[in-house]
């Protein structure tokens, strides 16, 4: 539990970071499962996990203005989209395996958290709302 100003925090306020951690570690083991190959019965349900959650966390860094409710919605439908493009893209190619959808889906996950970290310009205010005044 955290302490601020010596009072004590929300009794949930360290159970997002715990679970993003493992949420992380889940994924990690799901692809390191699936692209060394061994098998285990955990194999499948991580590296399920890994492809869902890896391209939405992704894109979650992407939309740092939106609510939670928003933020959740569209990089859930974009992970789901990303899937879909890479299962395309896999088909089409006839190279199907599992190896080359987690090598695929971890390195597009990677441009874009990569790209999101980017400087969005170099006269962009960093950190500030718009502000609009009115012309009366």
């Amino acid at each position: 539990m955290r302490i601020i100003n010596g009072e004590k925090g929300t009794p949930g306020a360290d159970a997002l970071p715990l679970l993003a951690g493992a949420a992380a570690a889940v994924a990690g083991v799901g692809a390191t499962l699936a692209l060394t190959g061994i098998d285990s019965p955990l194999r499948a349900p991580f590296t399920l996990f890994h492809l869902f959650a890896t391209p939405a966390a992704a894109l979650h860094a992407w939309l740092p203005g939106l609510e939670w409710t928003g933020r959740l919605t569209v990089s859930v439908a974009g992970s789901l989209m990303v899937d879909l493009l890479a299962a395309h893209a896999l088909s089409a190619s006839g190279s199907r395996s599992a190896r080359n959808y987690v090598l695929i889906i971890s390195v597009s996950a990677l441009i874009v958290y990569l790209s999101a970290q980017l400087p969005k310009g170099r006269n962009a205010p960093k950190n500030r709302k718009r502000q609009f005044r009115s012309r009366m």
